[in-house]
């Protein structure tokens, strides 16, 4: 089995030094990362590519945004290459230091219709802060409809996060009303994504980032341990110094937008009014 996908890989390199006008995956990798705009190859196996792709990544310092024509092909994409980097199923480490990221289209059955799965969701948001944060070299897999989605704004994305570090002294208060105002919806107890649940001095959160919802422990304002925890049992687990929280809906319910939107409602009641006054003289009349 060793000795076939052996065969596989060394056969996938060779496809590399057969590039169209003799170039290189040197020559390939160098192109991409002087920035050219342009750049044709012809003769790869979509294996072949996945295993350049992957081989290149290291040297490249940049961002790849590969584009599959269905949400099928991209899932399929991620698990090939996610095979030649060596990923494990879930990343634990440093979220920002992975090089993979899978950006799924939002699924709506209607352009109109507003609801998302949570789990979509916090996908997406995942995907576009690690995009805007970070500077590792890194692949995005994406569905060409997902690339056509409406997305929340970079700059809105980056100031509603909020990166907490432990011995940290945090107003719970402020805290607790600005992850409500980000999507986060209040529970008794955390198990889906974007569920937040505060009991006394614990806050529990399930965050995009992460593989695992988080448990911050308050002592007064200081905030005393971060770790994760296991949805099944409730049970802690292993302890971060630090964590990054994003968004967990696309759509932010900022005190700006609550204002914005108390005002033209304000404002259609009043129309409404006047239109209802209208009628009722038409009709004494």
């Amino acid at each position: 089995m060793e000795q076939r996908e052996q065969q596989n890989k060394t056969q996938l390199a060779d496809d590399w030094q057969h590039l169209v006008g003799g170039a290189r995956l040197e020559d390939l990798a160098a192109a991409i990362a002087s920035g050219s705009r342009k750049i044709f190859a012809q003769g790869l196996s979509q294996w072949g590519l996945y295993y350049g792709l992957a081989h290149m990544l290291p040297g490249l310092k940049r961002t790849l945004l590969l584009i599959t024509a269905s949400p099928k092909q991209a899932w399929k994409a991620h698990q090939s290459l996610s095979f030649f980097l060596g990923l494990a199923e879930q990343w634990r480490e440093d979220p920002l230091e992975c090089p993979l990221w899978l950006f799924p289209t939002a699924n709506r059955r209607m352009q109109a219709e507003p609801f998302v799965a949570p789990d979509v969701q916090a996908q997406r948001l995942a995907v576009l802060y690690a995009a805007a944060a970070s500077s590792q070299a890194k692949i995005i897999v994406a569905p060409a409809q997902a690339v056509m989605e409406k997305v929340l704004p970079r700059r809105h994305c980056m100031d509603a996060s909020r990166y907490l570090v432990v011995r940290e002294e945090i107003k719970r208060e402020e805290l607790i009303f600005h992850l409500v105002s980000i999507g986060y919806y209040r529970t008794d107890l955390v198990e889906e994504m974007g569920d937040l649940s505060v009991r006394g001095d614990i806050i529990d959160l399930y965050t995009p980032l992460y593989p695992q919802p988080l448990r911050l422990e308050f002592f007064d304002e200081v905030l005393e341990s971060i770790r994760f925890f296991s949805p099944a049992n409730q049970r802690s687990s292993e302890h971060l110094d630090d964590v990054i929280i994003v968004p967990a809906h696309e759509v932010l319910l900022t005190t700006s937008r609550q204002q914005r939107a108390a005002s033209s409602l304000t404002e259609a009641l009043k129309e409404e009014g006047r239109l209802r006054g209208d009628l009722e003289s038409g009709r004494n009349g």
